[in-house]
């Protein structure tokens, strides 16, 4: 009984040592923003909205922004104090994934509890980004009036 405890561990030992971690290997990095992966829920809040709800996203940072994408979709460039046009917005809980390429480099905010998060009303919001002087991001959103 002995023996067969002893050549246990030590295959254990020996499966430790050539497959050291391999079961972090199996489990991928945080996809890119645009991944299909990553907006597989997407579709779920969507079609939960009573009504579309439409953003458009203006810099109140000091910096343009080179690349600027929110929940997956690509706004593009955007210079300092300027906004962009009204987009569909994937989501209808006013919560967003932003990623930001400015001249510090990448930023990124990325939501991870979205449990109590009420559903936005339909309309058009406006979502006002910046960047800290340690980088990251900070998004506000806003109603905006209605469009006569």
């Amino acid at each position: 009984m002995k023996l067969f405890a002893v050549l246990l561990a030590l295959a254990a030992v020996v499966a430790a040592w050539l497959y050291p971690f391999s079961w972090i290997k199996q489990r991928p990095p945080f996809p890119a923003l645009s991944h299909p992966a990553a907006q597989s829920g997407v579709s779920a809040l969507r079609s939960a909205c009573p009504a579309p709800l439409y953003q458009r996203v203006r810099n109140i940072s000091s910096l343009d922004f080179y690349e600027l994408q929110v929940d997956g979709i690509d706004f593009g460039p955007l210079r300092a104090g300027a906004e962009t046009e009204y987009r569909q917005a994937p989501r209808c809980d006013g919560v967003a994934a932003i990623r930001v390429t400015s001249s510090q480099g990448a930023a990124a905010a990325v939501p991870y509890d979205l449990i109590g998060e009420a559903p936005t009303e339909p309309g058009y919001y406006t979502r006002a980004l910046s960047l800290a002087p340690n980088n990251s991001v900070t998004s506000q959103l806003t109603k905006d009036a209605p469009a006569n």
